[in-house]
């Protein structure tokens, strides 16, 4: 794998050429920045793998690398910048950098970096599959959508289901699915993540069903302030290893949290309502997930409360997002009002509605045919089926 490094002094260029080139990486250009030099003529042509760029993230070097992003999204790009800041992070994510790394990055930090990159593929390093679910505004269903789908996961398709809730501010999916109280989750767990093993995240989570537990997200926002996306990926790491589908409710502000979630994730549904204003914020999240290197074989359109006297047709949507509809939801709020208000998953409450019917459908898919599953594997139909 070829390796493309720019940055502003000799010392850094040669720390990050021994860095890479242990990492098997070999050196295709390596580049000593000027002051003033603008980064769009230095990244080329991209005939490489990964490109490291020294960089204070100002828009025009964002601008810079967001367009060779867009022309080779096969880049893995680092981006080794003097601050940290949410700001920062955030525009990096969007521009489509991968990690984002201290100028000059701390011993092993790029080693690690360098080490995720590697293995960033479907499924990542667990044995558990991994879908996201996330809402394209709020009041798009997609918890709702999350928590029924692992439980027909769990109870009806009879697979090892771990729900986590990654929205760290407001998360609620234990309430979809339970009406006793939480007794810990995500914050507890992630305070004691260096000892994290398997027994340990069993014990923090909730077990709804047999075959079905659940890690909630945080209690109060002040507990999720002190969480990071290395703890997530180490809680993700662990669950994938301990469980056969991971269920992720993803928070919709894309943040360092956020891609960690979704890039393990191997498919990721987009929940969103036949409404112009869901559908405005579809079309901006898909740009920014394209900008983040995911292919659009990894996306799922969902239309939730879908009706035929909504303002968009299904065509029109498929048409404004450039995605194709996977799957629908029929508009039943007296249905989901009851499962909601009493904590219980609607397809156990109400198996026979066309609500549930929907959701029952998006389960099996995912689950697939025994017989199937032997010839092909679990994700081979998973990814096949709507390309």
């Amino acid at each position: 794998m070829k390796a493309i490094l720019i940055c502003r002094s000799d010392r850094t260029v040669e720390d990050l050429r021994s860095a890479v080139e242990a990492e098997g990486f070999q050196v295709a250009r390596a580049v000593l920045r000027k002051g003033g030099q603008a980064l769009s003529g230095l990244l080329g042509d991209g005939a490489a793998d990964l490109a490291i760029v020294e960089s204070a993230a100002d828009h025009a070097d964002l601008s810079a690398i967001e367009a060779a992003a867009g022309r080779h999204p096969e880049l893995a790009l680092i981006l080794l910048s003097p601050s940290r800041d949410a700001e920062v992070l955030i525009g990096a994510m969007r521009a489509g950098v991968r990690e984002v790394l201290v100028a000059p990055p701390a011993a092993g930090e790029l080693q690690a970096a360098l080490r995720r990159l590697a293995q960033r593929k479907p499924g990542g390093s667990g044995h558990g599959h991994v879908v996201a679910f996330i809402a394209c505004k709020g009041g798009s269903g997609a918890t709702f959508i999350a928590t029924n789908v692992a439980y027909v996961l769990a109870t009806e398709q009879g697979l090892d289901t771990a729900l986590i809730d990654l929205d760290l501010q407001y998360g609620d999916a234990s309430f979809f699915v339970s009406d006793s109280p939480v007794k810990s989750g995500l914050a507890d767990l992630t305070r004691q993540v260096e000892r994290l093993d398997a027994k340990l995240l069993s014990a923090s989570m909730q077990r709804i069903a047999p075959k079905f537990w659940l890690l909630a997200a945080p209690e109060s926002p002040e507990a999720a302030l002190s969480i990071t996306a290395a703890q997530i990926e180490r809680v993700l790491e662990v669950a994938a290893d301990s469980h056969e589908v991971l269920v992720l409710d993803v928070e919709r502000m894309i943040d360092a949290v956020a891609v960690k979630a979704l890039d393990r994730a191997e498919l990721v549904f987009l929940v969103l309502q036949n409404m112009l204003p869901h559908v405005r914020d579809a079309k901006r999240l898909v740009h920014v997930l394209r900008t983040l290197g995911y292919p659009d074989t990894k996306l799922r359109l969902v239309v939730n409360r879908c009706d035929s006297h909504g303002a968009l047709t299904l065509a029109q949507i498929e048409e404004a997002v450039g995605l194709k509809v996977a799957y629908t939801l029929p508009d039943s709020p007296k249905d989901v009002s009851k499962a909601i208000n009493t904590g219980m998953p609607l397809v156990k409450l109400d198996r026979d509605s066309p609500v549930a019917k929907s959701l029952r459908a998006i389960a099996a898919s995912l689950a697939g045919k025994p017989k199937a599953a032997a010839a092909h594997g679990w994700i081979g139909r998973l990814i096949g089926e709507h390309d």
